[in-house]
């Protein structure tokens, strides 16, 4: 039917053209300077004129391109303007002549240029997985465009100058989980698509997970191999990913454990961990090992003792917003043993008993298990032992969203839970030792408790000839009090209600939040982890680990130079 009425258009067209053509050459010409003066005299342009000798063809085109009604007839003057949307590094405008993305958080545009995106990236920024840190805000800008990738995997995508359709049907669909209880319908990409056509302001309907707002629960699984000489490095990469959990391995600590006062020579979790997060931890008694869970401060978290069997695993329950509790659990299997194994069915089996979302997630070191069949490869070393462990996790009903590897062509690391549809993203981020780290975004958001500012004074502008008097009168006073019999009760209230008195009225002061934000992370620390993010990409794509393990070592002496450097800074003021 579309084409019976096309066909009749520009049947209608090409005769009123050739009616046109018919008569003397003056008429059309006459004709067409007329209609074209109409629509663009109010432009305050001179009238417009023909050729001398007008080619019957071109004036033909013309008309049947203005009367087709998509040609702009008073585009407006063409001079420069200056653009609404200046550098996030050197103000200058980022014009539709020039290159740039835009951050889906503080929603600030950044020239290619500028932030040091090479064109090879922003070539992929359309069709595939490209990450940069934000300077203004310093918050990942991920595309999410395959689960498959080797970089960060949020809701967050680039938004470019220019909105390719493509693109966006593709990306519309990123936000559905890793596994499902149930298929999906043929149709749920077209929905999708439906959907996200209907909002133009593509940014905010699809930045589920905001991480400076905590929308959604972010879990780090880390292999550190000795915290020990990797604080630094831990801490930078901490707050880099921003994460609400942190699940590791191989911490190397002693002298904690669940449910357990600390021994005498236990090393302080304020030693190595940051300070905005709760540390529960399972020390091994020997060298290595280890296991431990850091929860952000304002997340309720509750440790499970109850739960730990004699194997190297740590429990946490955290307290989720309208939803049941999740458990989340951090396992560390060194060797291969079906010891190992039976005592992890026996903690699955007094979870399993409590109806709660499960998720367990660690180094298990069984790299002959194919996940998506089930099954264990027949040239596997321990098979019994590796068929075991696939054994429990059917039985207490888990499923292992994880299929990057995470050491070397090995899937070491892996992620289980007792509701896939809760998974968003489980990737790999460049780790700290020779495992990748994996950044889980789940489609749920815990509850948090709300800390109230505290108050800290100002010194720098205290009156303190004031505050001296104010103090040698409440000396004098306490004096008198003690010698006319006042019980010591009576004494410590009046010394302590009068100092908070005289210094409130004496210093001022300002209600301050704790930062998480390290000081000595500065703009150059974050470019180099952008760069070296860039390097571990290229490194899985080729298979080749040499730039990327001699740059990881520069990055981490650079870390420690810049902390050092800090704390030598702090220290002289």
């Amino acid at each position: 039917m579309k084409v019976f009425t096309l066909i009749i258009a520009v049947t209608l067209i090409y005769n009123i053209g050739k009616s046109i053509f018919n008569e003397k050459s003056w008429d059309h010409r006459h004709l067409l300077t007329n209609l074209l003066n109409n629509k663009w005299s109010s432009a305050g342009r001179k009238p417009m004129t023909l050729p001398v000798k007008p080619n019957k063809n071109y004036s033909m085109a013309i008309l049947i391109l203005l009367l087709a009604g998509d040609i702009e007839q008073n585009p407006g003057p063409r001079t420069k303007q200056q653009s609404i949307y200046p550098c996030g590094l050197c103000e200058h405008p980022v014009t539709w002549n020039c290159e740039g993305v835009c951050c889906d958080d503080c929603n600030i545009w950044h020239h290619k240029t500028c932030i040091e995106l090479c064109s090879a990236d922003y070539d992929l920024l359309q069709r595939s997985n490209v990450q940069w840190l934000c300077c203004k805000c310093e918050s990942i800008n991920v595309s999410t465009f395959t689960f498959h990738s080797y970089e960060l995997n949020t809701s967050n995508y680039y938004d470019p100058l220019t909105h390719n359709s493509t693109f966006e049907s593709i990306t519309s669909n990123a936000f559905s989980p890793l596994k499902a209880s149930s298929p999906k319908g043929n149709n749920s990409m077209n929905n999708n698509t439906s959907k996200s056509n209907k909002s133009k302001n593509r940014t905010n309907s699809s930045n589920v997970f905001n991480i400076p707002k905590k929308q959604n629960l972010r879990i780090l699984t880390l292999n550190c191999r000795s915290i020990k000489d990797k604080t630094s490095e831990f801490s930078a990469a901490v707050n880099y990913i921003k994460p609400d959990i942190i699940c590791g391995t191989e911490s190397w600590l002693k002298g904690e454990h669940p449910g357990k006062n600390p021994t005498k020579d236990a090393i302080k979790s304020s030693e190595f961990f940051p300070e905005n997060y709760t540390a529960y931890r399972n020390d091994r008694g020997t060298l290595g090992g280890g296991v431990f869970i850091l929860v952000q401060n304002d997340i309720i978290a509750i440790e499970k003792p109850e739960f730990v069997t004699k194997c190297e695993i740590e429990w946490v329950k955290i307290q989720m917003k309208d939803k049941k509790d999740l458990t989340i659990g951090s396992f560390y299997m060194p060797h291969r043993n079906m010891e190992h194994i039976k005592e992890l069915d026996k903690s699955l089996d007094h979870i399993s008993n409590k109806n709660q979302t499960i998720m367990l997630t660690g180094d298990f070191n069984c790299p002959d298990i194919n996940w998506n069949t089930m099954s264990v490869n027949q040239n596997a070393q321990d098979k019994e032992i590796q068929r075991a462990l696939m054994e429990v996790i059917i039985s207490h009903s888990l499923t292992q969203i994880h299929e990057t590897p995470t050491r070397g062509n090995n899937l070491l690391d892996i992620v289980l839970t007792s509701n896939p549809s809760l998974i968003k993203t489980s990737s790999n981020a460049p780790g700290i030792s020779d495992h990748d780290m994996i950044v889980t975004d789940c489609d749920t958001k815990p509850h948090y408790q709300s800390k109230k500012p505290r108050k800290c004074y100002i010194y720098s502008k205290a009156k303190w000839e004031d505050l001296h008097k104010d103090l040698t009168i409440l000396s004098t006073n306490i004096i008198e009090m003690y010698h006319t019999g006042a019980t010591v009760q009576e004494l410590w209230d009046k010394f302590k209600t009068d100092l908070y008195s005289n210094l409130d009225n004496h210093i001022p002061s300002k209600l301050i939040r704790s930062k998480t934000s390290l000081p000595w992370n500065n703009h150059k620390i974050r470019k180099m982890f952008k760069k070296k993010t860039r390097r571990y990409q290229q490194a899985k794509k080729t298979n080749n680990w040499t730039n990327y393990r001699h740059f990881q070592k520069e990055c981490k002496r650079q870390i420690r130079k810049a902390e050092y450097n800090c704390m030598l800074h702090l220290n002289m003021n």
